[in-house]
């Protein structure tokens, strides 16, 4: 018997095989290429992988702490956060956002020594069955993709790791008692609509380092990102995680506008009160002359704080 397996399996080696250094490439990556070959074969032809159906433990009891089977656990990493702009009169956070979940497929696993020593391989994720994560609170929510089909990396032990790009505009509520001088707290809560809390678990985490990962726009600054876990109970209870994501305002350009124009209104004011007490003559006044000298230089000042604003941002 063990005979016979040993010659189907190097049989299937030999007819798979493709040598692809013929055409310029390394031995190592031609093995690889074969070998991830017959793993996509096994997994969703020999195996007729079925992507309509969830790979849960629908039986599960509510009280699923006393299960022997194990909830599935889905991960979500916040890997990226581009703040395009905070819209306060509409009181819309409008965000480009990296996650990358994970979770484990039991169907997916495949033995690596019986491939080579292969233990990942990246398909297509039209292939996979997807947990049907959703933003909440999203009033538009696209994925930014190009024309290639997006791809999914899985593991020998079933792992599988998923990268999405979303544009999003998202409601966040305002809080404008200190402004410009203001922080604003802006969630983006996720849950599952379809899978209840027995079957599938949500564990949210963010990327630690926010100086590289987390940009803001000129007129605000990401300064934390924290994952949170709560509950709401609706028709039935639903399990939500949430990116609280904190954002601080740069008052500078509203500090100098203000300074700025209150200085040059004061000296407009200032000069048309003093052309109707100064006699009209040929001799101009040292007082006029200093709050014209007052005006040109407020002038000037409010015109080169947001070029040098925008240079330093170029």
């Amino acid at each position: 018997m063990f005979f016979l397996i040993f010659v189907l399996q190097f049989c299937r080696l030999i007819l798979a095989e493709f040598d692809f250094v013929q055409y310029g490439e390394t031995e190592e990556f031609s093995n690889y290429m074969n070998n991830a070959s017959l793993i996509l074969k096994e997994l969703f032809i020999t195996r007729e992988y079925e992507k309509e159906l969830a790979p849960i433990f629908v039986p599960m009891p509510v009280n699923f702490s006393n299960s022997e089977t194990k909830r599935m656990r889905v991960d979500l990493l916040l890997s990226y956060v581009r703040v395009f702009n905070l819209d306060a009169e509409k009181q819309r956070f409008n965000t480009r956002l990296e996650i990358e979940m994970s979770w484990r497929d039991p169907r997916l696993v495949w033995d690596k020594a019986d491939f080579g020593g292969v233990d990942s391989i990246v398909t297509t994720a039209e292939k996979l069955w997807i947990p049907d994560t959703v933003v909440s609170n999203a009033r538009v929510l696209d994925e930014v993709s190009g024309i290639a089909a997006q791809g999914a990396q899985i593991y020998s032990n079933g792992s599988i790791f998923l990268t999405t790009a979303y544009y999003s505009e998202t409601a966040c509520s305002i809080n404008a008692n200190k402004f410009p001088f203001d922080k604003q707290n802006c969630s983006l809560p996720i849950l599952s609509l379809s899978m209840q809390p027995q079957w599938i678990s949500l564990w949210p985490r963010v990327l630690p380092d926010l100086e590289n990962n987390f940009e803001g726009n000129g007129e605000w600054e990401v300064i934390a990102a924290i994952p949170v876990t709560y509950s709401i109970t609706a028709k039935q209870p639903l399990e939500v995680v949430a990116f609280m994501i904190t954002i601080k305002r740069e008052p500078n350009f509203y500090v100098y506008l203000a300074i700025g124009l209150t200085s040059l209104v004061s000296m407009t004011v200032l000069l048309d009160m003093l052309a109707d007490a100064i006699p009209k003559t040929r001799v101009f006044p040292l007082l006029g002359i200093y709050v014209v000298v007052c005006v040109a230089i407020t002038s000037v000042a409010c015109i080169s704080q947001p070029i040098s604003g925008q240079e330093s941002e170029i």
